[in-house]
């Protein structure tokens, strides 16, 4: 089986999960609606919603989810370039990757916050 390459949302297909949420369509009937996996439809509502002001429950609105999503692409590119600049923290990043160490244990590890001091 071939994985086809995932391709982002458009804003076209935000402003279209807004709608149809407000109508109240699940979201396995959105994504078959936008030609979409229900679970890219779901990581979609779960990571970009905001805590509504009036209501103070999560919402999921599409202009603030597009401002959201770009905010954490920028982010991702940040921490590379942190990476990229900084040779021992590469290494030790390299090293670790190649004995099958994940990213998360990684970034946890002790010797990170020594080697980059900006870690967050």
């Amino acid at each position: 089986m071939v994985k086809a390459k995932y391709v982002g949302l458009s804003s076209t297909e935000r402003s279209e999960i807004e709608i149809l949420r407000n109508k109240g369509y699940s979201l396995r009937n959105i994504a078959t609606a936008l030609g979409r996996s229900p679970n890219t439809v779901s990581r979609e509502v779960r990571v970009n919603s905001v805590l509504s002001e009036k209501t103070g429950k999560l919402e999921y609105v599409a202009k603030k989810a597009k401002a959201k999503s770009r905010l954490s692409r920028r982010s991702r590119r940040y921490q590379r370039h942190k990476i990229e600049q900084n040779p021992k923290l590469w290494l030790f990043v390299i090293e670790h990757l190649k004995l099958h160490w994940n990213p998360d244990e990684i970034s946890k590890h002790p010797h990170i916050s020594h080697l980059a001091p900006n870690h967050a």
